[in-house]
Parts: C-alpha cells; sequence; structure tokens
C-alpha cells in the first residue's frame, strides 16, 4: 500500500516534530517510509535538513512511480534506492543506466533506447520487465543472469539462445515470442512460473521439459495436444485457453489441480471433469460440450465460470450448493429454482441472464454483476 500526500505548511510542522522526535533513523526503523513513494520523499527533502538526511539514506523500492526526469538527478536523490520505473522513456540511452547499477527491481517497458549494452548495468538484478524491448537480444540476457522474475514478452529478438542465461529462474513471462521453441524451455528446468501463451511454435516436446512446474499459461498454444498434459503432474494453476487440440483425456492427468482455466476448450465434456473433482476455481467460458451432468463432479468448488455453456440448466446447479463465486453469463436456462440451490452464493455474474426467470429476491444478499 502506498500512502501518497503533499506536505501543505501546516502539515510540515508536524513531519518535522515527528522527525526530530524519532531522528531519522528510527523514523526508518519504524518501517514509516516503507508506505511513501518517492513522489512522497521529494516532498518530504524540502521540510528540514534532517528530513533531507533521512530520505538520502533510505532504501527506497518504489518501482510503481515513474521517473520522468534525469536519472542521473534521481540516483543524487535517492543514492541508495533499490528499486525503479522508466516505463516508456524512449528517450534514454544505454549510458543513462549507469545510474541504476545496484538497482534491484526495474520495470523499463518500452524503453526502445535500451541496447544490451544498456544490461550491463544491471548486474545482480532480482526483478525486470523489458516487455517490448526490442533493441534486446539474447546476448544481453547474459549481463543478468541470476535473476529470479523477468519479463521479456513482445521482445521480438530473444530466441531459444537467450534462455540458456536464464537458469535457475523462478517466473518468466514470455508471452509473444515468436522465436522459442521447444529447444529453448530446456534451459528452464525447475521453474515455478511460465507465461507463454501465443508462443506458436511450442510442442509437447517443450513441455516435457516443464516438468514440478507450478503455474503455467499456455493459451493459444495450438500444438500442444493432451500428451503435453502428462508432463504436468502437481502443477498448481494453468490456463490452457484456446488450446483447441486438449480433450477430456488431457484433464486425467491434472489430478488435484487447484486453478484451471480451460475458456474455449471445446473439444472437453463432461468426461473430462471427472478427473478434476476438488478443484478451486474453474473458468470453462464457451466449453459448449459441458452439461448438467460435468456439474456433478464439481461439488466444492469454490469459483466457477460457465459463461456461454448454455447446456447447462438448473438441474446442474443442485450439484454445486456450496460455490461461492459464480458467472453464468448467457445461461439462460438458469432460473430462480436454480439459484436456490447455491446456500453459500456470494458472488454472481448474470450478463446475458433471463432477467425474468431470475428475480431481485432471489439475489437478495448476494453481490450481482453485470458486465456493459
Amino acid at each position: 500500500m502506498s500512502i501518497s500526500f503533499a506536505l501543505p505548511r501546516d502539515a510540515q510542522g508536524v513531519v518535522t516534530t515527528l522527525l526530530s522526535t524519532l531522528h531519522g533513523a528510527h523514523l526508518n526503523g519504524a518501517g514509516i517510509f516503507c508506505f511513501l513513494t518517492i513522489r512522497d520523499a521529494r516532498a518530504l527533502r524540502s521540510v528540514n535538513h534532517e528530513c533531507l538526511e533521512a530520505v538520502t539514506a533510505f532504501r527506497w523500492n518504489d518501482n510503481k512511480t515513474r521517473i520522468a526526469g534525469s536519472l542521473a538527478a534521481w540516483r543524487m536523490s535517492f543514492p541508495f534506492a533499490l528499486a525503479a520505473n522508466v516505463r516508456n522513456r524512449t528517450d534514454l540511452q544505454d549510458k543513462d543506466f549507469e545510474y541504476l547499477s545496484g538497482i534491484k527491481v526495474l520495470n523499463m517497458t518500452g524503453c526502445s533506447g535500451i541496447t544490451n549494452n544498456g544490461l550491463a548495468h544491471l548486474a545482480g538484478i532480482h526483478t525486470l520487465n523489458m516487455r517490448k524491448c526490442n533493441n534486446i537480444n539474447d546476448t544481453g540476457l547474459a549481463h543478468i543472469t541470476g535473476i529470479q522474475w523477468l519479463d521479456i514478452s513482445e521482445c521480438k529478438n530473444i530466441t531459444d539462445a537467450g534462455l540458456a542465461h536464464l537458469h535457475g529462474i523462478h517466473t518468466l513471462n514470455m508471452e509473444k515470442c515468436d522465436y522459442i521453441n521447444d529447444a529453448g524451455l530446456a534451459y528452464l528446468h525447475g521453474i515455478h512460473t511460465l507465461r507463454m501463451n501465443y508462443c506458436y511454435q511450442i510442442t509437447d516436446v517443450g513441455i516435457a521439459h516443464l516438468r514440478g512446474i507450478k503455474k503455467l499459461d499456455i493459451e493459444r498454444c495450438n500444438k500442444i495436444t493432451d500428451i503435453g498434459l502428462l508432463y504436468l503432474a502437481g502443477i498448481h494453476t494453468l490456463y490452457m485457453n484456446n488450446c483447441q487440440r486438449i480433450t477430456a483425456v488431457g484433464l486425467s492427468h491434472l489430478h488435484g489441480i487447484h486453478t484451471l482455466h480451460m475458456n474455449y476448450c471445446n473439444r472437453i465434456t463432461d468426461d473430462g471433469l471427472a478427473h478434476i473433482t476438488g478443484i478451486h476455481t474453474l473458468s470453462m467460458i464457451y466449453c459448449d460440450k459441458i452439461t448438467d451432468r460435468g456439474l456433478s463432479y464439481l461439488k466444492g468448488i469454490h469459483t466457477l465460470n460457465m459463461d456461454s455453456c448454455r447446456k447447462i440448466t438448473d438441474l446442474g446447479l443442485a450439484y454445486i450448493s456450496s460455490v461461492h463465486t459464480l458467472d453464468i453469463e448467457d445461461c439462460i436456462e438458469i432460473t430462480n429454482i436454480g439459484i436456490a440451490n447455491l446456500k453459500d452464493l456470494q458472488k454472481i455474474n448474470m450478463t446475458g441472464c433471463n432477467k425474468d426467470a431470475i428475480t431481485a429476491a432471489r439475489l437478495r444478499g448476494i453481490t450481482v454483476k453485470y458486465k456493459k
């Protein structure tokens, strides 16, 4: 949480008293600065000399506030800062990044002027967002070995060779990296979280390198089949929206999964849901082969999105009586009779439903949403 404020004249006396009481270092130790942004810090610097010293000495970790001016001036004001945000600063060049040396968290999305040489200043970085930085290629990633969280989405010059520098990474977003294929995934063994939606070259062979992964996004990776899911036993969260070659058989490999998004996977039938009993969260938008029988396998589910599953009727809702959050958008067969079965329901989206069939009285005490 960030508490942002501008210091009016009457408030400056309060801050001065606070600082004089806590003597700067004690203020830092109390953790008050942790709730402030660098914008707040600039206001504090102007209060008095003691406040200036406290702000300068603090290890600021604000990666939300975008730095609009000179990086040299920013570093002079915050010499111990550990995080920075320079998103969409197309004016920045490699030489400017020398002022980011020692940084641990950086958002440099859309910094099109930065090349491999700029990354040379980021050795030891922990978290880096370099989305749409298309002047960086595989060689640049050699400068950030040991990184734990990286976003290279839409970086069109990153290939399999670049991933060779990411051994031991925890979380990687490589959405729309068109030149990464199965061979690159071999370097990601042991990764925890991977987003590779729209990576059209990935097949079941690549998925085999991801055994043990906990969170994976393969949306629109249309070369992946039921065989690929065989390697995902034990996964916690899987996004496989629009994976048109996955069927009910594939779900047999996902026993014990917590969260599954299988929107538009219209080859999955009721029999597939029999393999994921006990699931917590399921999204199955436009899975038009799912019927009331499928919901019989979802007893105890917490969150269910069955938007546009028009074969589901009131009879199906009787199986999910303890559901907490439900999306029945465009489920035109649902009426008051079905809703009456949902004793624990707290939230519902019923856009496109028959409003005459589901009355306000039946929804009393439930948070109702209608999409615009």
